[in-house]
């Protein structure tokens, strides 16, 4: 990732291969595109990577399970670490008839059904696409307001990998290693103005561990406790989501744009009374490691 301002191209290459494996690094293509004075160059690097794939796998007798990725999503139930599967947890710790655990011999995965839970099938997937194209209107409005790259570049990839993650219908556990990317970039870029999401990625990544794989067993049947914990990484999955997006948009103001320093944010009187703050090229956790250049 810390190529891509540098090397947009073969850094857009590498993470369009990444994407055919493993969907998520589509997000830091997206922010790239967005925030990236070399968009162009970078979105003709993504086209034409994923062709050569998709001419390759044809050519190898994938047909159209080239796609499957696509219908696969759509197709799947509420897996039990889903954020919006907590509605259906807790009915289950709670003991209420009607939802339940139950595993999935098809794609070898626990789901959990109750009251309603066909209708929210049906409707993650589009919630989902509306929800990432938001995050990216709100990225384009940051950009059209003067947002430098550094600036905008490590929030708006951390929205849209959360967003990815909390409204989604799979939670699978290999999620939070999703979030070590962005939150490695937002220190190395943001210093200390990191210090938020770091602290909500690491107690989200510790409840994750201690349910999977130590005590999941205790998840599958329930138990209160363990749903509790479940819960309480989802709901900290939409703060995370919550900061990130809060980030993305103050950088789309006015205001925004007279700070002095990622991750504070001043108004535009009070900035028109401060002098320009120079900081010295050192390293530390009061400001970024690396220093941005212009």
């Amino acid at each position: 990732m810390l190529w891509l301002r540098s090397r947009p191209v073969w850094g857009t290459v590498i993470l369009t291969v990444a994407t055919w494996v493993k969907i998520w690094p589509i997000a830091v293509i997206a922010a790239l595109v967005i925030a990236s004075k070399q968009r162009m160059r970078a979105g003709y690097a993504f086209l034409g990577t994923s062709a050569a794939i998709v001419v390759a796998a044809l050519s190898l007798g994938s047909g159209l399970r080239v796609f499957s990725f696509i219908s696969e999503q759509t197709n799947r139930g509420i897996q039990i670490e889903s954020p919006v599967g907590a509605i259906w947890m807790v009915q289950a710790a709670l003991r209420i008839p009607g939802s339940y655990i139950y595993y999935d011999h098809d794609i070898l995965t626990f789901q959990v059904v109750g009251p309603g839970s066909f209708i929210a099938v049906a409707l993650m997937t589009p919630m989902l696409a509306l929800c990432i194209a938001a995050v990216l209107l709100i990225g384009v409005r940051a950009t059209r307001a003067g947002a430098s790259f550094e600036r905008l570049f490590p929030p708006l990839v951390l929205a849209l990998v959360v967003t990815l993650m909390a409204v989604n219908k799979v939670g699978s556990p290999q999620f939070v290693i999703w979030l070590a990317a962005p939150t490695i970039l937002g220190i190395l870029l943001w210093g200390r103005g990191w210090r938020t999401p770091t602290v909500l990625v690491t107690v989200i990544a510790a409840l994750t561990q201690l349910v999977y794989p130590y005590l999941y067993d205790w998840l599958l049947v329930a138990n209160p406790l363990m749903v509790l914990a479940l819960s309480t990484r989802n709901v900290l999955e939409f703060v995370l989501l919550a900061w990130a997006v809060r980030e993305v948009w103050a950088l789309g103001s006015h205001s925004a744009q007279h700070s002095g320093h990622p991750g504070t944010h001043v108004t535009a009187r009070s900035a028109a009374h401060t002098a320009p703050r120079q900081d010295p090229p050192a390293a530390g956790l009061d400001r970024p490691i690396l220093i941005p250049r212009e």
